[in-house]
């Protein structure tokens, strides 16, 4: 995914999508923060000082979005413990060219409960879902068979 023209974080649009007939979207507004982490899931094998090539370890991709805190039934609150949701990231430069592949969807995104920042007595609160999910690709998938 190429960010050079992406100069502020406002510039990436999060939607969560659900499949019905179609996907749904829901836009994250307030969005306070996006991080996706995909470690890589191989190892080195060795004999002795011998390389002999990679192993597949067990490795969880995971895709956590935090937000201004709406309320306990609003905003990612309505998207906890779900299995099966897309995430949809959309790249819209304010200034600069649009990216070649300017959106990229995680598919499968399964989630645990919302967790909440420290809850200061003013100022905004943020809350965070985060998942697994099981690829990242740049075509929104038909529907959710694959899930």
């Amino acid at each position: 995914m190429a960010f050079t023209d992406v100069y502020d974080g406002s510039e990436i649009v999060v939607e969560i999508g659900e499949f019905d007939t179609d996907w749904n979207y829901t836009t994250i507004s307030y969005r306070r923060g996006l991080t996706i982490d995909r470690p890589d899931n191989t190892r080195n094998v060795y004999d002795r000082l011998s390389f002999k090539g990679k192993k597949l370890t067990r490795s969880e991709k995971t895709l956590s979005v935090s937000q201004e805190f709406q309320g306990f039934e609003e905003g990612l609150a309505n998207f906890e413990q779900t299995d099966g949701l897309l995430v949809k990231i959309t790249i819209t430069p304010h200034d600069g060219s649009t990216p070649t592949t300017p959106e990229m969807y995680f598919t499968n995104w399964s989630t645990i409960p919302m967790s909440f920042d420290d809850l200061p007595d003013e100022g905004e609160v943020n809350v965070t879902l985060e998942g697994t999910f099981d690829e990242m690709v740049s075509t929104e998938p038909a529907d959710d068979s694959g899930f």
